[in-house]
């Protein structure tokens, strides 16, 4: 049986995903799922020739996610799904994509956004975005690696938003 592990990190493809995620996950397969980095041939090749050679790399846009993600789902790899953003995430489940629990890692400090726990940083919006995908049934942790205790999203967004 295989798994899919949906992860949201700014960075992408890093050695807390291809050291950790994939290895802890006996990950064969690792789908980016951001628009920016689909559309710049550059930005490909970097994902790409940042994972061993074992690990396949598709790199999609989010209007495409829905088809790559149900391939995976018939599929026998166990599969890391990359978003670097909560936006992206919202805008695949409204599209289709079936998710039941959804990993944050990693969203760095912006302007207007407050620190929730170590690795990530939220704003209203981004709180809003990540009621609406627990309204979805998604059940939505903080952890960044696999050795931290994962912490439930509605524990802290309750205390800061």
């Amino acid at each position: 049986m295989n798994c899919i592990f949906f992860h949201v990190d700014d960075r992408l493809i890093h050695g807390q995903v291809v050291e950790g995620w994939i290895k802890f996950l006996h990950a064969t397969k690792i789908v980016v799922i951001d628009d920016r980095v689909a559309s710049d041939p550059f930005q490909k090749s970097i994902m790409e020739i940042a994972v061993p050679s074992d690990i396949k790399v598709c790199i999609s846009t989010v209007a495409d996610s829905v088809n790559k993600i149900k391939i995976c789902s018939e599929g026998k790899e166990n599969t890391v799904v990359l978003f670097s953003n909560l936006e992206d995430v919202f805008k695949a489940v409204t599209l289709g994509i079936k998710l039941d629990k959804l990993n944050l890692g990693g969203l760095r400090f912006e302007k207007g956004k407050k620190l929730i726990s170590k690795t990530i940083f939220l704003n209203e919006q981004n709180a809003e975005i990540l009621k609406k995908l627990m309204n979805f049934g998604v059940e939505i942790n903080i952890q960044s690696i696999p050795s931290e205790t994962p912490k439930n999203i509605q524990q802290v967004l309750g205390k800061i938003f």
